[in-house]
């Protein structure tokens, strides 16, 4: 009886001498993966960034994009759609010779309560690429990854087009479409202006009127139909955007923003079209005024 538990503490002497060593180990492993990824830049940013969803600056169009140390697109045509071509999961980074290399997913944005809550799509693969004048150290990465993607302090609203910034920085309160029974059946991309705003004929803004009472709407007397972006037709997605705008004096658009937003680059293609249109202005007792319109824009597949 005396030999088996003699027997017995001793293994469990030998397990617990086993165990301490094998937590050493461990820790010194952990160490050293920290230690790694500190003088090590690449691995600090795989460690960070895989798996993330950042932003591209500029929103360039290509699969290969190519930069210099400081940001500037070398290869890859800029100021696509933000929501077709900004969003980009970060997959892996690895540095060969002076060549910084980036794969990931290029993610499509939809939002389907129309407000800004996101649905993501995969797009396909992007690399990129970029060239150090020499091997980079960890403050040389850095610097190009806060000049490539959107971060170090600047906010998705200040590198987006102009109209979507109001709606991100919260100046604007997304809202739903508004089902109008009036409005007949509509050629595909069709448009069609109403007015919102307080009350009938009051001033939503110093200088800018809604219409009603004596505040006559504007006539519109050209409205080309936007462009379906190529990337949501392909993927079949329809719905309707809102925009608001001012219609000056003259009958200019000004202040085109999103109100509702839809996604997949069609936002920036019903601002586009509506930035084209031509009105006769709104008048108030027979003088021209400035009025505040939201513009209903219709994407349907036939």
């Amino acid at each position: 009886m005396h030999s088996f538990n003699q027997a017995t503490a001793e293994l469990l002497t030998t397990i617990c001498f086993v165990m301490r060593r094998i937590y050493v180990f461990i820790a010194v492993l952990a160490v050293a993966a920290s230690m790694t990824a500190a003088s090590d830049p690449v691995a600090s940013l795989n460690q960070s960034l895989a798996g993330q969803i950042v932003t591209i600056r500029d929103f360039p169009t290509d699969v290969l994009l190519r930069y210099d140390p400081d940001g500037r697109l070398l290869q890859g045509v800029p100021n696509g759609p933000w929501t077709v071509f900004g969003e980009f999961q970060f997959g892996n980074a690895s540095l060969k010779n002076r060549t910084l290399r980036i794969t990931g997913q290029r993610l499509a944005v939809l939002f389907p309560n129309h407000d800004l809550t996101r649905k993501y799509y995969r797009l396909g693969q992007t690399t990129i690429e970029i060239e150090f004048p020499q091997p980079p150290d960890a403050a040389a990465v850095n610097h190009a990854i806060n000049h490539i993607f959107v971060g170090g302090g600047t906010t998705l609203a200040q590198v987006v087009q102009a109209c979507w910034r109001p709606l991100l920085n919260g100046e604007i309160t997304p809202k739903p479409p508004v089902k109008r029974e009036k409005h007949p059946k509509q050629p595909p991309n069709a448009a069609s202006a109403f007015v919102e705003g307080p009350q009938p004929g009051e001033q939503i803004k110093p200088g800018v009127y809604r219409v009603g009472k004596d505040v006559k709407p504007p006539k519109a007397t050209s409205t080309p139909e936007p462009v379906y972006e190529p990337i949501a037709r392909a993927a079949r997605i329809e719905g309707i955007t809102v925009l608001q705008a001012v219609v000056d004096e003259h009958g200019q658009l000004e202040d085109v923003a999103v109100v509702t937003p839809l996604g997949f680059g069609l936002d920036e293609r019903a601002c586009e079209a509506l930035a084209r249109w031509k009105f006769a202005p709104a008048t108030k007792s027979g003088v021209p005024v400035k009025v505040a319109i939201n513009v209903e824009v219709n994407f349907h597949l036939y």
